[in-house]
C-alpha cells in the first residue's frame, strides 16, 4: 500500500514535468511496478485456488474490477476526454475508429492504456501459461519489451531503414504506439507472475546491488539516449528491466509496516492514477501561462493536492448508503 502510494506520486511527476531532466530516468519505475504488483498479487491468487474453475475465476474477477474502473473514470472525464483527444475531426467514422483504437490500444481519459494493457496482457499471459513455462514466458516477452524499447527510446537509429520504418507505421495504424500499449506490459506482468511462482528468488544482498548498478546503468543509458536524439522523456528503457525487478525484490522481501491509513493510500493510488492525467494537462496550461515556464514544477505539488483532495472526497462520501456506487473510483 505504502509502495503504491509512492509511485503513483512518481507518475503524477512524469506527467507534470517535474525536474525531467534531472529525474525522469529513475521515476520510470512508476507504470512497471504497478503491472508487477498487480500480476503479483492475481498470480498469487492463482496458486491459491484448487481448481480450473477457481483460477478462471480469479482471473475474471480481476479484469471485471479493471473493466468496471475503467468505464468509472471513463464517464466521469468523458467531456475533459473529447475535449483533449481529436477524435472525430476528420469525420464520424474515422472519429469511431480512433475512438476503438484509443480504447483497447491506447489511451481514452489520459493515462488510461495502463488499464486495458493490464487486461489484455494478464488474459494473454495467463492463457499462455497454460501451454507454456515460465522461462519461455520470460524469454518470449523479453524479445517484446526490447523490441517496445527500440521503438521508445532508439527509434531514431532506423531513419535510414524504409522497411522498419513502413512495417512500425503498419503496426502502428492498427495497435497504436506499443509502448503505450498492451506489448509494454508482459515483461512486468510475467515477472510479477515469476515471483508469485517463486521462479525468481532474490537474495537481499544482491537485490541490494542489482538496484544499486541498475540504478546507474539506467542513467547512463538515458544520457545515452539524449545524445543520441536529444529525447528525455521515452517511456522504456533497456535498465529498466533489472532496476524494477530489483526495487519488487526489496519490496516483497521487506517487513510489513502496520499504519493506520494504509487502506487511503491503497484505495487513493488508484484514484490518483486515474485522475492525475486529466488534471495535469488543465494545470500544466494553466501554471504555464500565469507563471511561466520557470515555475513550471508547481504544476507538481497542484496537481497532487487536487487528486488527494479528490481521492479524500470520494472516499469519505462512498461511505454514504446512496453513494456506494463511488467505490467504483478504485
Amino acid at each position: 500500500d505504502i509502495a503504491k502510494f509512492a509511485l503513483s506520486i512518481l507518475i503524477v511527476a512524469i506527467h507534470t514535468l517535474f525536474l525531467p531532466k534531472i529525474l525522469y530516468p529513475w521515476l520510470r519505475i512508476g507504470v512497471p511496478l504497478f503491472f508487477l504488483i498487480s500480476a503479483y498479487f492475481l498470480f498469487s491468487k492463482i496458486n491459491a485456488a484448487q481448481t480450473d474453475e477457481e483460477k478462471n475465476a480469479a482471473v475474471k474477477k480481476f479484469c471485471l474490477r479493471n473493466l468496471i474502473l475503467y468505464l468509472f473514470w471513463f464517464v466521469c472525464l468523458l467531456p475533459a476526454t473529447i475535449f483533449i483527444r481529436p477524435w472525430f475531426q476528420g469525420g464520424v467514422l474515422q472519429g469511431i475508429g480512433l475512438f476503438l483504437k484509443s480504447l483497447f490500444f491506447g489511451s481514452t481519459f489520459v493515462a488510461s492504456w495502463f488499464i486495458m494493457a493490464s487486461v489484455i496482457a494478464t488474459l494473454l499471459v495467463f492463457l499462455g501459461s497454460k501451454k507454456l513455462g515460465n522461462v519461455a514466458l520470460l524469454i518470449i516477452s523479453a524479445v517484446i519489451y526490447a523490441l517496445v524499447c527500440l521503438r521508445s527510446s532508439y527509434f531514431s537509429l532506423f531513419d535510414n531503414a524504409p522497411f522498419i520504418q513502413r512495417c512500425v507505421q503498419g503496426y502502428e495504424l492498427i495497435f497504436g504506439e506499443p509502448h503505450l500499449s498492451f506489448p509494454a506490459a508482459f515483461l512486468w506482468i510475467v515477472c510479477g507472475k515469476c515471483f508469485a511462482d517463486k521462479t525468481f528468488r532474490l537474495d537481499k544482498t544482491f537485490a541490494w546491488v542489482l538496484c544499486i548498478l541498475s540504478a546507474i546503468l539506467l542513467y547512463g543509458e538515458w544520457w545515452f539516449v539524449r545524445y543520441l536524439n536529444g529525447s528525455y522523456s521515452n517511456d522504456c528503457y533497456f535498465f529498466l528491466a533489472p532496476l524494477c525487478i530489483a526495487v519488487f525484490a526489496l519490496l516483497e522481501s521487506a517487513p510489513d509496516l502496520p499504519i493506520k491509513d494504509s487502506l487511503f493510500l491503497r484505495n487513493s493510488s488508484v484514484i490518483i492514477y486515474a485522475l492525475h492525467g486529466t488534471v495535469a494537462i488543465a494545470v500544466n496550461s494553466a501554471v504555464q501561462n500565469f507563471l511561466g515556464e520557470p515555475f513550471q514544477f508547481f504544476s507538481f505539488f497542484i496537481t497532487l493536492a487536487v487528486c488527494l483532495g479528490a481521492a479524500w472526497l470520494l472516499l469519505r462520501l462512498e461511505k454514504i448508503p446512496a453513494l456506494k456506487w463511488l467505490k467504483y473510483a478504485h
